[in-house]
C-alpha cells in the first residue's frame, strides 16, 4: 500500500504563483500532475482550505467575466442594427463568440439586441418590396453608379 501524498510547502509556492498568474485551480494543478479535488482534499485534510480557497475563490471565472461599457454597448447595438454576425462583434470586441455571448446576457440587452436585428430584417424587407435596385444597397456596388445617377 502506498503512503498517502498531500500538499508540501513546494506544491503551496506552486499554487501561489500559479494564483497570482490569474490560472484556475483546475489548470494550476494540472501543471502539478494532480487533478483540484486533490488538491481541495488535500488542503482539507491539512486544515488550509481557507488559504485555496483565498487563492482560488469558486467564483473565480465569474470575477474574470467580460463586462460591457456603456460604448461598447452602443457599437454592438449599431452592429446589429447594420446586420453584422455575433462572430463578427466578437472580433471586434476582441473576445470569442462565446464570451461575447456570455458578456451581452450578463449586461441584460440580448433581448434588446435581438429587436434592433429583427427591426433591420424588417426594414431590409420593406426596401426589396418597394423596389430598390441592388446597386443602391450593396456599398460595394455604390460607388461605381455613383457617376452615372448624377449624369443622368
Amino acid at each position: 500500500m502506498t503512503a498517502r501524498r498531500d500538499l508540501t510547502d513546494e506544491h503551496m509556492r506552486h499554487l501561489r504563483a500559479c494564483a497570482a498568474q490569474g490560472m484556475s485551480l483546475t489548470k494550476a494543478a494540472q501543471e502539478m500532475g494532480a487533478t483540484h479535488k486533490w488538491v481541495v482534499n488535500s488542503a482539507r485534510r491539512l486544515g488550509i482550505l481557507d488559504e485555496i480557497n483565498r487563492l482560488f475563490p469558486e467564483n473565480f471565472n465569474r470575477a474574470r467575466q467580460l463586462r460591457l461599457s456603456d460604448q461598447q454597448i452602443e457599437r454592438l447595438k449599431a452592429m446589429e442594427a447594420v446586420g453584422a454576425t455575433r462572430v463578427e462583434m466578437a472580433e471586434k470586441i476582441g473576445c470569442c463568440y462565446v464570451t461575447l455571448k456570455h458578456a451581452i446576457r450578463g449586461a441584460g440587452i440580448d433581448e434588446e439586441l435581438k429587436d434592433i436585428a429583427r427591426q433591420a430584417r424588417e426594414r431590409k424587407a420593406s426596401d426589396i418590396e418597394t423596389g430598390a435596385l441592388p446597386r443602391d444597397v450593396c456599398p460595394a456596388v455604390q460607388w461605381l453608379t455613383k457617376a452615372w445617377r448624377v449624369a443622368a
